[in-house]
């Protein structure tokens, strides 16, 4: 079975998956108690959590194929666009960055639930992460179409997808 190949591989990352789990979910329940205070905070956050799953995503790729399984190709392409769209973040200029907020998390969202979905049958609870995988995509496509609703309804839109994927990340400790 698929998930006895990657025991060993899944065995290292579920400290690390509780962890992050927890900082992402705290985030968003932050972003939601404060959605205009740190609207220009939020994507700072934000760049740095989608550089971090990016390398996290990277590496878990990496021990994969180390451990001699086949490595999954969708897993490095999430790896390298997430670090990608958290360098773009990062260098936009102060007013650029609520413009390229609104797709970014988009893409952010869409990348990493097209990703969670097709890598769910290794999880300990696949219909759960299948669940809060289809979930950020619709948020993913919600934000891609209105990406200028405003600096505040993005910051509940990202906080609801750090909660998500922090508690995807938590159930996958576990």
């Amino acid at each position: 079975m698929l998930n006895d190949q990657y025991e060993g591989t899944r065995k290292k990352f579920r400290w690390v998956s509780l962890i992050f789990g927890i900082i992402m979910a705290v985030l968003g329940l932050v972003v939601f108690m404060h959605p205009a205070k740190f609207a220009l905070t939020v994507t700072w956050l934000f760049s740095i959590a989608i550089l971090i799953n990016g390398i996290l995503s990277f590496i878990f790729w990496y021990d994969i194929g180390r451990d001699g399984y086949p490595k999954p190709g969708v897993l490095l392409i999430d790896a390298i666009l997430d670090v990608i769209l958290a360098v773009i973040i990062m260098a936009s200029p102060g007013v650029d960055k609520f413009v390229m907020l609104g797709y970014m998390f988009a893409f952010w969202f869409i990348f990493d639930s097209a990703t969670s979905l097709s890598m769910a049958s290794l999880s300990f609870h696949p219909g759960f992460n299948m669940i809060l995988g289809i979930l950020g995509l619709i948020l993913g496509v919600i934000m891609l179409f209105t990406p200028m609703i405003g600096a505040v309804t993005v910051a509940y839109i990202a906080g609801a997808y750090m909660i998500i994927f922090g508690i995807m990340l938590i159930s996958r400790a576990f």
